[in-house]
Order: structure tokens, then sequence, then C-alpha cells
């Protein structure tokens, strides 16, 4: 292999997105290690299209999300990638909780969202029970499996090595498994739940402080009484893991699409946070009547019978509470990109080339 100008390790949706922003300028090389790109991270989440009302106004999350948002509509219209814009309603069950839409409502005008306001929960979605709501018309679902495929196919002066993994670095140059070393001016580690190893191999002082979470979900098709057409969320809460809080949006409701980017009968609940994971357990753990119990309060028409287990994904939270975005000499990290990764990976792609 001839010596290659940038080369991207990961080639999930941040790994993609970056390749796809710059190989118009660059020859680019994107090395994965799986069989199917996305199939840690990028597919095995809801597909929602976050608004960028939750994370601290001028970080990372927010500035990237909300810019990614209209990013990736845009994108996804020209490319017939299937999405929707929903809206999201928040929802609040008491009166405790209205004071927390009140604090979310004025995030999100300090964060640049537009068209957020508090309205009646039901006369947007009959079948959700709630005191109050906030409505967020800019959040959505997209097929996140299909964005990866479409920003592989359209970066077409990309070279793409699957099936391959980096088991060295040193300086500027990398060494596969299959025993193939060659140099590259410019590494952009976009791994993934591998992001802190291959930062390691570059400088073993690294020390990202990380934590492995694993989302579960389940699903139910809708009934008349059930029917939902926009995301549905709970108030968010802090968890805490290994001594460190962690903000969830908690378990909530989000429609599915059919290959048309049109609503399917299927809507999915989720996730169930379980902290402290290996990278690779994707086994459930919680049950049905758990995912009932984290909804009933506002959503009172589903029953158990009507739930089943969907699927389970791995996502890798800093304690910074805030995207890892570092240069360190001929290296560009991409540590703890978590939720809203997925809506904030086109942004970060254009970040990304402004800065080199």
């Amino acid at each position: 292999m001839s010596d290659i100008p940038i080369t991207v390790i990961g080639g999930g949706v941040i790994g993609c997105a970056i390749a796809y922003e710059l190989s118009n300028d660059y020859e680019v090389l994107l090395i994965e290690k799986n069989q199917i790109p996305g199939e840690n991270q990028s597919s095995r989440n809801s597909g929602v299209i976050h608004a960028g009302i939750y994370y601290k106004p001028d970080s990372l999350k927010a500035r990237l999300c909300v810019e990614g948002n209209k990013l990736l509509y845009d994108f996804c219209e020209k490319n017939d990638v299937p999405y929707s814009r929903t809206g999201k309603l928040i929802v609040a069950t008491n009166i405790e909780e209205e004071q927390c839409l009140e604090n979310l409502l004025e995030r999100a005008n300090e964060n640049g969202v537009p068209g957020v306001e508090l309205v009646n929960a039901s006369e947007y979605e009959p079948n959700v029970r709630a005191n109050s709501a906030l409505y967020v018309p800019t959040s959505g679902v997209v097929d996140s499996a299909l964005l990866v495929s479409k920003l592989r196919e359209l970066s077409t002066e990309v070279n793409f090595l699957d099936k391959s993994k980096v088991v060295w670095i040193n300086g500027d140059k990398i060494t596969l498994d299959s025993g193939e070393t060659f140099e590259t001016d410019l590494i952009i580690n976009a791994a993934g739940l591998y992001a802190e190893d291959i930062a390691k191999l570059s400088n073993p002082n690294n020390s990202y402080s990380l934590t492995a979470f694993r989302g579960e979900a389940a699903k139910f098709y809708i009934r008349e009484d059930t029917k939902v057409s926009m995301n549905v969320y709970p108030i968010p809460r802090d968890v805490v893991e290994n001594g460190e809080s962690f903000q969830t949006l908690g378990v909530h409701l989000t429609p599915t699409l059919d290959l048309e980017g049109e609503l399917s009968q299927t809507v999915t609940i989720g996730p169930a946070y379980v902290g402290s994971v290996d990278r690779e357990d994707y086994t459930h753990k919680a049950n049905e009547q758990q995912f009932l119990d984290a909804v009933l309060p506002f959503f009172p028409n589903l029953t158990l019978e009507d739930i089943s287990l969907h699927q389970t994904g791995i996502q890798m939270k800093s304690s910074s509470h805030d995207f890892i975005i570092e240069r360190e000499g001929n290296m560009i990290n991409f540590v703890g990109i978590d939720s809203p990764g997925l809506t904030s990976a086109l942004a970060i792609a254009k970040h990304i080339r402004k800065s080199i």
C-alpha cells in the first residue's frame, strides 16, 4: 500500500461522514474492523434526529447538534435516505416535571433551537397523557443504517478497507492485523466503541474517562388507542455509574420508518440503560414489564401483551458530558461520541474539514 494522505479509522456514521466530506479534496482511506459498516453504535440506536435542547450551551454537543440537524435533513432529502420530521413531545406528568419543561425551554432558546413551545400534549398525540408538554418541531427519525450506506455510496473517491483492524500506530505508521504497514499524513480516529483503544495505540498515556452503557429497546405494533406519530419523551433524568453522573433522556417512544420513509406500524420503546458493560455485550436484561412500567405514566393504553423485545446497542459515554474532539500530533481523536452523534455527524465532518 502506498502512502496515504488521510486515514480514517472507523466506518460508522462519524467516520463515513468525515470521509464523505473530505473525499473531494483529499485521498482518503477508511479502515473498518467489521464486515458490516456501522454495525455497532451507528445502527444499534433508535434513529432519532435530535434538535439540540438538552445540552449545555456552547458545548460541542449543543453547537454540532443544532447545525447537524439541518444538515442531516437536507442530506436525506437530497439523497433519498428515509427520514421523517416527526417532531417531539417532552411530557410532564406532575408539577415538579413541569418546572423541568420550563428549564428545557430556556435551554432550547439559548441553544438556538427553533420553534420550541409549551403545548397541550393531547392536541398533538391524543393517546399521550400529560399535564403539559414541550413541542420540539425539528426532532425526527432517520434510517441510520441506510444513512451510513448512502454516505459510503457517495464517497466514490474513498478507498474502503473492511474487516481490517489497526493493531499498531507509531507516529505516521499504521500496522494492520494482516501485517501490512503503511504511512499516512493524518489519522482520524473515529473508531466509536474502540476510539479510546486506538488513541492509546498512538499514545499509551491517554487516559480518557469513558463508561460503556448498553441501551435496551422493546417495540409494539400500534392500535388505534396506542398510535403515536411523534417522538414522545419523558423528562430527562440523571443516573450514577462508578461514581459518575450521566444524563439519560428516559425511556421514550419512537416511530419507525418503512423503506419509503413513511411511518410504519411499529413503535420502539427505550432505551433502558445498563452501565459498565462489555463493549460487545448485546444481551437483554430488561424485560417487557420494565418497559411497560417506564411509559405507563404518560402512555396509559399500552399493555404487557403489546410489547416484545427489540434490540440492544452500546454507547461510550464521557464523564465530561460532551463530545471529545482533540488533535494530538498527526491524529485527531473522536472519543465519547454518544448521542447526539448521529444527528451531529455531518456537522462534525464540516468542523474537521475546516481544521485541516
